[in-house]
């Protein structure tokens, strides 16, 4: 009887575990639709420019593309309730919901309880997004952000906006954006749909170095991830 049951229960643990997992992932396309929701209802109250915000002291922010950043402005339009921890503008004490992947194992601390990240191609223009390297996504003070319009945006069904900054649902878990070009993510595109695509998919960005990066994608909001 007990060799019965343990052969059953090596059958049925990952039947439940992908079970559990595919739960997992389909709520965390419904967290993304919910952003793409909030980013369109963004677009219409601001003429149809992208998001963007400089660092709290004023100076340019090319951090802005990080989930502890962009999440801010986008409050309003995803009903997201947040608030300051011990007075910094970009801490949340209550950052989760819809800004929370189940599957995230980067732990809940990491990107403050954030998954998602915003494309950099849509608060820098084409011609920097093809100059830039991975260094300028951080103070490099090579570029200045300049927010895009969404009427620029020629391949909306093919542009990532918004999407998983790891691999929460696929091997290697953990990997990111950039790099080798490693994992799957669910992405949510400018047009609002959503899709899980493996790192091989995604079109090569406009740098060498970093040949799978959607914050550089080749012609910025102009070009497309995916074919």
């Amino acid at each position: 009887m007990i060799a019965v049951i343990a052969i059953l229960a090596a059958i049925l643990f990952p039947v439940f575990g992908r079970a559990r997992e595919a739960s997992r992932r389909s709520v965390c396309q419904s967290n993304l639709r919910q952003i793409a929701q909030g980013f369109l209802l963004y677009l219409d109250d601001w003429n149809g420019t992208y998001p963007y915000r400089p660092l709290p002291n004023g100076s340019p922010n090319p951090f802005f593309w990080v989930g502890r950043h962009w999440r801010w402005p986008l409050q309003p339009y995803i009903a997201q309730g947040m608030g300051m921890v011990h007075g910094d503008p970009l801490k949340s004490n209550r950052a989760t919901g819809v800004l929370y992947c189940p599957s995230d194992v980067s732990g809940e601390d990491t990107y403050d309880r954030t998954s998602y990240a915003y494309c950099a191609c849509f608060f820098y223009p084409p011609e920097q997004i093809a100059q830039m390297r991975r260094s300028d996504l951080y103070p490099s003070g090579r570029f200045t952000p300049v927010p895009q319009k969404q009427s620029s945006v020629e391949h909306p069904s093919a542009k990532i906006l918004v999407g998983e900054w790891t691999s929460n649902h696929a091997a290697p878990r953990q990997a990111t954006w950039w790099g080798p070009g490693q994992g799957a993510r669910n992405y949510a595109f400018a047009d609002g749909h959503v899709a899980f695509v493996r790192a091989e998919d995604i079109l090569p960005s406009a740098d060498p170095a970093d040949p799978i990066d959607v914050n550089r994608t080749r012609d910025g909001v102009r070009g497309r991830d995916i074919r």
